[in-house]
């Protein structure tokens, strides 16, 4: 079957405004494993790395644009941020730049254990399928990022709160393809510190070859 859509064609938005409350510090700018690097640059580096041009930043703190401004990276703030989630995704595919791509792939910015290869995989899983969203799953779990195509961007214009876009994926039109992965810990997030201390000794153990 042939292809849609192509890579090329998925563009990244990479969510990084929220307000980290149950951390109570800005959880993006901790750092990470051995290299002690922000965890937002983490992500950012390996979506830059996987996706040159194709990667936008919806950011809040301007201690986070600073961290990322080494970065070939398209940063925009977010003066909106406290109404939730749903802001950040709004305010990213409303740039002028969501008109050169078909889908949207949306990244949380708190997920240090997230690879280069798990999101090639998803993307391309997607863009060989007619699906219209992609969601990785382990077992009956489902996880972020999460990708739709742009034929939803009415959709998701009309989000509100913090709840994010996955409540879109149970919607009667959707035509979603689960992604399966074997372990969960890609897609862990930290939003308490016990979650960071949990994430950064796995992540010393994946660093000593564990």
């Amino acid at each position: 079957m042939a292809r849609r859509i192509e890579p090329e064609g998925v563009g990244i938005i990479l969510l990084a405004s929220g307000q980290a409350k149950r951390m109570g510090q800005n959880k993006l700018l901790l750092p990470m494993g051995s290299s002690r690097e922000p965890c937002v640059h983490r992500l950012a580096k390996m979506l830059v790395a996987l996706a040159p041009e194709r990667v936008l930043v919806i950011y809040q703190e301007e201690a986070v644009k600073w961290a990322l401004e080494d970065l070939p990276l398209r940063l925009v703030h977010n003066p909106r941020a406290a109404l939730g989630q749903s802001e950040a995704i709004k305010l990213g595919i409303s740039q002028p730049w969501a008109d050169s791509v078909q889908a949207f792939a949306f990244v949380m910015g708190d997920q240090p254990l997230l690879t280069g290869a798990v999101c090639e995989r998803l993307i391309e899983v997607f863009c060989d399928s007619d699906a219209d969203m992609a969601v990785p799953c382990v077992g009956n779990t489902s996880y972020s990022p999460v990708i739709f195509h742009r034929k939803w961007t009415p959709e998701l214009l009309l989000l509100t709160g913090d709840k994010g876009a996955k409540g879109l994926l149970r919607h009667p039109n959707a035509k979603v393809i689960r992604v399966p992965f074997e372990t969960s810990d890609y897609f862990k997030d930290m939003d308490t510190p016990e979650a960071y201390e949990a994430l950064q000794k796995k992540l010393a153990s994946l660093e000593n070859g564990g």
